[in-house]
């Protein structure tokens, strides 16, 4: 049975006066004042929702009174339209100033179709809906309980009292034989009417004592005042996948034996704090798949004994303080893929039963401090693919008994050596696909056993030693291989550390506790170097700063790139082709310095200018000027060589002299 509810108020009703009314009058006749400045309204309410105002037209008589006008244009708005109608009892009154001339105040020609339309809409039905419903009965009279109250004022004065009628849609009736509900008995006296996929638009009426009453797939877009009045012993509704867009203030209020209440895929898009009233027994809450995005603060205010809250896949956005200040039972919540950003630090507040939480998929991008402080019971927290940056102590405080904590899939860059302190319950703990660098062995609680932390980028430098020497644990060692699906730890960071095993790093490069890490130093410029061929050419590095000591990597114009332990690299029987560009790269976990040289390899017995240039040959070397060959070769190789150059030389000069 649906309801229209409407109030109907007479406002603005304002006028000058000159003369103070001395008594009422009669009760029976509503007055209003001179019509040469009337400005009178009626303001018409559906559900708390404003349909809109309607101008009174006044023709001035003193036989019809306001109040018949009022009824009579109620009464023609029902007729009109076969809607039937339940009257409550209705207190009318006018905002009235003293006057001098009283007379009564006949309000037609109200445009009746405009106002159905704009009823229809703010509930959410159409005209075709209510003539499919073949409901013929109408109720042609209204009961008005009229109450008008007069006083002496001061001119600036005025009294106001409001107008309210309830209208009521009655539920859908069929024929015993046409029933389109099936109903099946079960143990322990319950029965159950299934009502689902049979395209109905309203609650259907005679569905008996039933105890849970299946409405799943249908066409039921609204649900108001009234509709459930006669299932008092329902302990279970389904109304999933209908669409529902409404539901009216107070429509469960008869239903307090109603443990579960499910409406999956609505179209509602806000809880409001009235939406479950008189629904003291509930247990079970389903809302998951729909159109939710706003839930009001106190919109589960009154169900003590609420176990289980369900509201996945919505568009929910935040979650207010002391949402569930009045739900201490509850022990598990799923708000899950969702669009919550933030929620406050007293949301979950007096949950001390709860033991799941999820809040998975959302674009949470921080937890409050003590936000969790009274979640002593909770063993599991899903926090995943979220947008988190920062986790510390203060974040999670309060969580002693929890056993699993799922925070992967965020953007968490840091996480405070103490963020777990005090969990020795914990077992599992998913931190993977975060962008977190650094582990701390406090992580590594007695009951941890899956401790997942694939897809960070592991930083192998200075903030990595304390874990390091943690792992020269042996027991310590094998205990996190076991537990962990990425024992290795590929380095990242820093630059100089890339591509290396942090595991297989030896512990020498990294500073023992107590001890700061120091980067090398550069030295700047490029040193020149100059020896013979076939000598030996020793090359030494000047970085020497630095802590842990840096290994020296050199890279050579002949002989690729190699790491030297000390800072001296040599070379022996030095050929043309080592002549050039050498460098010095001076590494540890805290930084890189480099030093370059530049080599040139000499003839044998050359003679040079300032500039480097080859002048003349030395007639008088001999094999000790660097030949590691037999004295005969040496020297007849000398020889053969100076013959060659002095040729080039006068060739050269006599090119020059002719041009």
């Amino acid at each position: 049975m649906k309801i229209l509810k409407a109030w109907i108020c007479i406002l603005s009703v304002k006028c000058q006066t000159e003369e103070i009314l001395e008594a009422p009058p009669n009760p029976s006749t509503t007055v209003f004042p001179d019509t040469k400045a009337p400005n009178a309204t009626v303001e018409i309410h559906l559900n708390e929702t404003s349909v809109g105002q309607i101008p009174f037209l006044p023709s001035v008589t003193e036989s019809q009174s306001s109040t018949s006008t009022v009824s009579s244009f109620i009464t023609d708005l029902i007729t009109n339209n076969e809607t039937s109608l339940e009257a409550e009892t209705m207190d009318i009154s006018v905002t009235m100033a003293p006057t001098t001339k009283v007379i009564g105040v006949n309000s037609t020609d109200f445009p009746d179709t405009a106002v159905l339309e704009k009823i229809l809409n703010a509930t959410g039905t159409n005209l075709t809906d209510l003539l499919d419903l073949n409901l013929t009965e109408v109720i042609s009279g209204l009961s008005i309980n009229e109450t008008l109250e007069t006083t002496t004022f001061e001119p600036t004065t005025t009294t106001t009292t409001t107008t309210t009628t309830t209208i009521y849609r009655n539920c859908e009736e069929h024929p015993e034989e046409e029933h389109p509900c099936s109903f099946q008995k079960r143990g322990g006296g319950a029965v159950v009417a299934d009502c689902s996929i049979k395209q109905l638009k309203q609650i259907p009426c005679d569905v008996g004592n039933v105890t849970r009453l299946v409405l799943g797939n249908n066409y039921i877009k609204n649900i108001y005042l009234g509709e459930f009045d006669n299932l008092e012993n329902l302990k279970e509704i389904e109304l999933d996948n209908n669409g529902v867009e409404f539901i009216g203030k107070m429509a469960f209020r008869n239903m307090q034996k109603l443990e579960k209440l499910s409406i999956k895929q609505s179209h509602i898009a806000t809880i409001r704090n009235d939406f479950h009233y008189g629904l003291e027994s509930l247990s079970h809450i389903t809302y998951n798949f729909g159109g939710i995005q706003n839930i009001e603060s106190g919109a589960f205010n009154g169900l003590n004994n609420l176990k289980e809250l369900y509201m996945k896949e919505n568009e929910i956005r935040s979650l207010p303080e002391n949402l569930f200040a009045s739900t201490p039972n509850l022990i598990g919540i799923d708000i899950q893929m969702n669009q919550i950003s933030s929620f406050e630090n007293s949301t979950f507040l007096n949950l001390k039963t709860m033991t799941h939480l999820l809040l998975g998929d959302n674009l949470i991008e921080e937890i409050p401090e003590y936000s969790f402080r009274d979640l002593g019971s909770l063993q599991e927290l899903y926090l995943q693919n979220n947008r988190l940056k920062n986790i510390t102590r203060l974040n999670l405080i309060g969580l002693e008994s929890i056993k699993k904590i799922y925070l992967q899939g965020n953007n968490i860059q840091s996480i405070s050596l103490d963020a777990f302190e005090g969990m020795n319950n914990l077992e599992v703990l998913d931190l993977s696909a975060n962008n977190f660098t650094i582990l701390h062995g406090e992580w590594f609680l007695p009951k941890l056993r899956i401790f997942k932390i694939s897809g960070n980028h592991w930083d192998c430098g200075c903030d990595a030693s304390s874990f390091k020497y943690k792992l020269e644990d042996a027991s310590f060692r094998k205990r996190f291989e076991m537990i962990t699906d990425d024992p290795m730890l590929n380095c990242t960071i820093p630059e100089q550390m890339k591509g290396q095993i942090f595991n297989n790093m030896e512990i020498e490069k990294f500073p023992p506790e107590g001890k700061e890490c120091k980067a090398p130093s550069s030295v700047w410029g490029n040193s020149p170097i100059r020896v013979n061929r076939k000598s030996n050419l020793e090359l030494k590095c000047e970085i020497t700063d630095g802590f842990p000591i840096p290994l020296y990597n050199w890279t050579t114009p002949s002989k690729g790139s190699f790491i030297t332990n000390g800072n001296i690299l040599q070379v022996n029987n030095t050929k043309d082709n080592d002549a050039g560009q050498y460098g010095c790269r001076a590494i540890n976990i805290a930084g890189v310095a480099t030093q370059f040289f530049s080599v040139t390899i000499s003839y044998e017995c050359g003679k040079y200018d300032e500039l480097g240039n080859i002048i003349a040959l030395d007639e008088d070397c001999s094999e000790e000027s660097g030949s590691t060959g037999d004295d005969s070769y040496g020297q007849a190789n000398t020889s053969a060589t100076a013959v060659r150059i002095n040729m080039f030389l006068f060739i050269y000069m006599l090119i020059s002299i002719l041009l």
